[in-house]
């Protein structure tokens, strides 16, 4: 079953330029309409403040004329986005948002000129332009202003969506995490301080909190993105990425304007550099991103105090409440089962295949967005699957994995580098690592 017109994303308003919409009844053109002022208009209205001085309901009086006049009335050969398309065949470098901004500023002038008013350039108040031309300097100004108002639309988006789904600690895990770090330029609060501050029960679901919200907020991004960029549908994802990357180059470049904050979130802050502002833009949602040294330390100790089969069965994916659960007094825990003289090789064997199990499942997910994969750590989980081949052939004198000595050495390594694991956990590793040097 095809979706109606008004489920369908934005570009099928995109598509409605290029096709022409004379013919469309008033209260559907009201609805483009209104689609394309959420889209473009407080961008496009910041430009004219900046620019000419303008009032901002002047200039949004200003942006929606324009938007009316020459995106939805003219014909598709006389429309903004149609010439942008034609003008981008000997051009193939040309932006829209930069094309449609010198589109509204000579629509401006012609206005100026129609109503016989003064024009006054803020920018260079002493030079009046006759029309606008291309301006690298003034371009790339204008991109960092973008971004900054995009990555606020995209803010306001999951913001609203989370208070409407009754996911309110999924906004502010999200802001705690991610945005407050960005404003102020202090390190971002640990899972652990997220839970004292009754954001999330555990660790582990603070994680999964932040993931929900950043899947959110990419979406509501490449959603933004997709409102401006007139393309065919099939070409649409890679013009997408090719839109965040410039955004995201316009933020990092050197020289650029020192932006106000005047927006709900102040993400283009003075207290955050522009590359932070920049991985805005593209936020992984990749379980191994989520964690931080002092995130996996917190989490790796709450393990190692836990029962091995409540560790094991939540590192499977299941019992998701297991991590809540106090560990009874005189139950042996995991580091215990790591410690002992002789410990149950079956467990030991059951930690490595469920670990290899995890692993491999990750690499399957890997780029799909899924709401039910498993957040234990991946680091954690490469943590236990080496413990516990390491302890079977140090304390039991038996190999449980078919892997060479030498294939393990690297990986060993690698685990040594990681500053969060305990120090027995540490010294268990740098005694395999003998052994498998021999």
């Amino acid at each position: 079953m095809s979706k109606s017109e008004s489920d369908q994303p934005f570009y099928s308003t995109v598509h409605s330029m290029l096709e022409g919409v004379a013919g469309l009844a008033p209260e559907r053109r009201d609805e483009k309409l209104q689609q394309l002022i959420t889209n473009y208009g407080q961008q496009l209205s910041s430009c004219l403040i900046r620019k000419y001085g303008l009032t901002a309901d002047d200039a949004a009086e200003i942006v929606q004329e324009f938007l009316l006049t020459r995106l939805l009335i003219r014909s598709p050969e006389q429309n903004v986005a149609g010439q942008f398309l034609v003008a981008r065949r000997n051009e193939p470098h040309l932006r829209f948002r930069n094309y449609i901004r010198r589109a509204l500023y000579n629509f401006y002038i012609d206005h100026c000129r129609r109503r016989k008013l003064p024009l006054v350039q803020m920018d260079y108040p002493d030079v009046v332009e006759e029309r606008a031309m291309d301006d690298p300097a003034e371009d790339m100004r204008e991109d960092r202003t973008w971004a900054n108002q995009l990555l606020n639309q995209a803010c306001n988006v999951v913001q609203q969506e989370c208070y409407l789904r009754d996911q309110v600690n999924v906004w502010r895990v999200f802001s705690e995490r991610i945005l407050q770090p960005i404003e102020s330029g202090k390190p971002a609060l640990s899972y652990v301080d997220l839970c004292s501050k009754g954001l999330a029960p555990s660790p582990k679901q603070a994680a999964n909190f932040l993931q929900t919200a950043i899947r959110k907020f990419n979406r509501a991004l490449q959603d933004l993105v997709a409102g401006y960029l007139p393309c065919e549908e099939d070409a649409l994802p890679d013009a997408i990425e090719q839109e965040l990357k410039e955004l995201q180059n316009a933020l990092t470049a050197p020289h650029g304007v020192q932006l106000a904050a005047n927006t709900d979130y102040s993400v283009n802050s003075s207290q955050s550099a522009p590359s932070e502002r920049a991985h805005l833009l593209n936020v992984s949602e990749e379980v191994s991103t989520l964690w931080t040294d002092l995130d996996l330390s917190h989490f790796w100790n709450s393990q190692l105090k836990r029962r091995p089969e409540d560790v094991l069965a939540e590192m499977s994916g299941q019992d998701s409440e297991a991590e809540c659960v106090e560990n009874h007094a005189g139950t042996m825990t995991l580091l215990q089962l790591y410690t002992e003289s002789k410990p149950s090789l079956g467990l030991l064997a059951s930690f490595k295949s469920a670990a290899k199990l995890s692993a491999a499942q990750r690499q399957t997910e890997r780029g799909q967005s899924n709401s039910s994969s498993n957040l234990f750590p991946p680091n954690v989980t490469m943590l236990i699957y080496a413990l516990s081949i390491a302890v079977a052939r140090l304390r039991l004198d038996q190999r449980i994995s078919s892997d060479s000595d030498s294939r393990f050495i690297p990986r060993v390594c690698r685990l040594l580098e990681f500053s969060w694991i305990d120090p027995q956990s540490r010294r268990i590793l740098q005694s395999w690592l003998e052994v498998l040097g021999k």
